[in-house]
């Protein structure tokens, strides 16, 4: 039997072997969690309720409306409300700009107001057949009591 020439898994799907390692130890550290949990907290089970809405303006140009409602105390009051409308800007294929403004009412605590003013930057890609999306976000703080300043979330 002569010798044959197998094509290597690289070559047949167009894929690195190094991308696919990195997409199987995002998804399991997804799914595992945090692996380093912090210390017990007592027990309330809770509800977080999310409803977005996009409106597309244009080709380039969206309007959102995030709203959340967040419950505690086993889910008999409400923590806490936050809207967060926006516009995002399609500047490329895979890159979009963003800003908005976010209110969040806090019912049960002693700071009950916040304004937040964001800005954000989204990419979006695609690693070994599955989508992958990252977002940057700025967001200023301001608080009934003054007490201002800038939060950076990844």
């Amino acid at each position: 039997m002569p010798y044959r020439r197998v094509r290597s898994v690289e070559k047949r799907s167009g894929a690195k072997p190094c991308r696919n390692r990195l997409a199987l130890v995002v998804v399991i550290f997804t799914i595992a969690g945090n692996p380093f949990p912090s210390e017990a907290s007592e027990d309330d089970l809770q509800q977080w309720s999310s409803v977005t809405a996009r409106y597309a303006v244009d080709e380039r140009l969206t309007a959102s409306l995030n709203t959340r409602l967040r419950f505690d105390q086993d889910i008999s009051r409400a923590k806490d409300l936050l809207l967060r409308p926006g516009l995002q800007l399609k500047v490329g294929r895979d890159l979009t700009l963003g800003a908005g403004y976010a209110y969040s009412h806090a019912f049960s605590s002693g700071r009950s107001e916040e304004h937040r003013l964001w800005q954000d930057v989204g990419h979006k890609s695609e690693v070994s057949g599955i989508a992958v999306g990252n977002r940057l976000r700025i967001e200023q703080r301001f608080f009934d009591d003054d007490d201002s300043g800038a939060v950076f979330r990844l």
